[in-house]
């Protein structure tokens, strides 16, 4: 990820993406989200916002076994000083020290609920936040690609979105 005197006016556009404020508060990317996070086309690939403010204000690039974290436990966060590279073990203990994810797994009983209410049209956020877990963790679950073994109608996204047709 070379930070060039050409890649200055795609820094800007980056920048325009985000509302800043207080040093204190969460600098809120306003941009293309997905599962929550903020995402920026950079270097010819979809790059974390948040992974590309620390990197555009501290010069430092995000080494391959380390996550860029949040020490505000806001996933749309662009503040600096909210944000440092880590390992995964320290993120998840960021985590769940916030009380954000799940400490335990989910019984079969819970996965099927989960899957009969997607399957009848509950929105994948609503059960991420009801089951204080992630979007994309729901979408796993949903899909079939985590419990596998656990009952409940499994929807894949063709068959979500071609209802009726």
């Amino acid at each position: 990820m070379a930070l060039t005197a050409i890649a200055a006016p795609r820094i800007t556009e980056f920048w325009r993406n985000v509302v800043t404020g207080a040093e204190t508060s969460c600098w809120r990317w306003k941009g293309y989200t997905e599962d929550g996070y903020g995402l920026f086309y950079w270097d010819g690939r979809m790059v974390g916002a948040h992974e590309l403010a620390l990197t555009f204000t501290t010069g430092e690039v995000r080494a391959p076994n380390l996550d860029t974290c949040h020490r505000c436990n806001n996933p749309i966060c662009c503040n600096p000083s909210h944000l440092r590279f880590d390992t995964r073990a320290g993120n998840v203990a960021d985590m769940l020290a916030a009380g954000r994810g799940r400490r335990g797994r989910f019984t079969d009983q819970q996965v099927r609920t989960m899957r009969e209410r997607y399957a009848h049209g509950a929105a994948q956020q609503r059960l991420a936040d009801d089951y204080e877990i992630t979007n994309g963790l729901v979408s796993q679950i949903v899909r079939g690609l985590r419990y596998r073994n656990a009952p409940g109608p499994i929807t894949t996204k063709r068959e979500r979105y071609n209802r009726g047709q």
